[in-house]
């Protein structure tokens, strides 16, 4: 027992939040951390029930039926717009949803409505860090400096120097304005503190 239990918390480390920061998306993602109380309490159920065939009989129809429920569940995982799409459904207007959708609706060409429900995201927490980085993002992107500007200097403000994703969008900055040497330099700093931080490569191989 004691070794299962070593075995469980040293899998589970990496999502537990106490080594690196991971969100609820995440942990159900990696592990279906939110399903193991319903497993336990089935479990437990099942050790309450007499032994013969009905007990055989509810164990198999307990397990057709997850079984089912998590074919279908299993579609959500399918890509991102279904991942956000499926938790915008349950969780309507969320600023950190509206944010993930909006990056989506932006990978579908459409713009406005990424827009929008990052406007929305902020109107209801206005100092969501990734809204603001976002909303920058796509505005420089679309060639749209001034704005930009505004939202990456809110961006600023609300959140610890240090970050890739800023690096990474000065690197942006500086790289459409023709600095490159600059640019090179914040796409470096951003590889250096995120090294698995995609934006910064991506950057970094179109100014190649």
């Amino acid at each position: 027992a004691a070794l299962g239990a070593l075995v469980f918390l040293g899998l589970a480390a990496p999502m537990s939040n106490l080594l690196a920061a991971m969100e609820i998306v995440g942990a159900e993602r990696m592990m279906y951390l939110p399903s193991f109380g319903l497993c336990f309490a089935a479990a437990a159920l099942w050790e309450r029930l007499p032994e013969g065939r009905a007990r055989v009989a509810g164990a198999a129809a307990v397990l057709l039926a997850w079984a089912g429920l998590t074919a279908s569940r299993a579609r959500v995982w399918a890509d991102e717009r279904a991942l956000w799409e499926a938790t915008a459904a349950c969780a309507p207007g969320n600023p950190r949803v509206d944010t993930g959708l909006a990056m989506v609706r932006a990978g579908q060409n459409r713009r406005a409505e990424a827009r929008e429900l990052l406007r929305h995201a902020l109107s209801v927490a206005p100092d969501h860090a990734a809204a603001l980085f976002n909303l920058a993002l796509l505005d420089f992107e679309d060639g749209a400096p001034a704005p930009a500007e505004a939202a990456l200097a809110a961006f600023e403000a609300t959140h610890p120097p240090g970050d890739a994703r800023l690096a990474a969008l000065r690197g942006k900055v500086a790289e459409e304005t023709g600095r490159l040497s600059d640019a090179a330099a914040h796409y470096r700093r951003a590889a250096a503190l995120d090294p698995l931080y995609a934006l910064a490569r991506r950057f970094a191989d179109e100014a190649r």
